[in-house]
């Protein structure tokens, strides 16, 4: 199966980073991966797309940088999506259901075709 990056079909969204290094870094993974749409959720750093350490870390990736979105808020960022998954380093006694990793790739590919 080749891989067909999806374009704006699919976005990346960050909620509140702390470090504008770490934007410029997932810039550079989401570029890499093929895809192009970050939204930054009011990040601490709201001159992120300037920051020295973004740029340095996005390596070869500034369009993706320079063309995110800073929004607000959460609900910002997901206007107009149709199904979204959020990844967390901590485990939540409330909230949707977890959904392994394999079922919600599996479910967004049927979603993009």
């Amino acid at each position: 199966m080749a891989f067909v990056p999806q374009g704006g079909r699919v976005r990346f969204v960050l909620v509140e980073p702390s470090h504008a290094g770490n934007i410029g870094s997932a810039a550079r993974a989401i570029n890499t991966m093929g895809f192009t749409e970050l939204y930054v959720v009011n990040p601490r750093d709201r001159d992120y797309k300037r920051n020295p350490e973004a740029l340095s870390f996005c390596t070869r990736s500034a369009d993706v940088l320079f063309s995110s979105m800073c929004v607000p808020d959460l609900q910002s960022a997901l206007q107009d999506i149709q199904l979204a998954y959020a990844l967390s380093g901590y485990d939540r006694e409330f909230g949707p259901p977890f959904v392994s990793l394999t079922e919600a790739c599996l479910e967004a590919k049927e979603a993009l075709e």
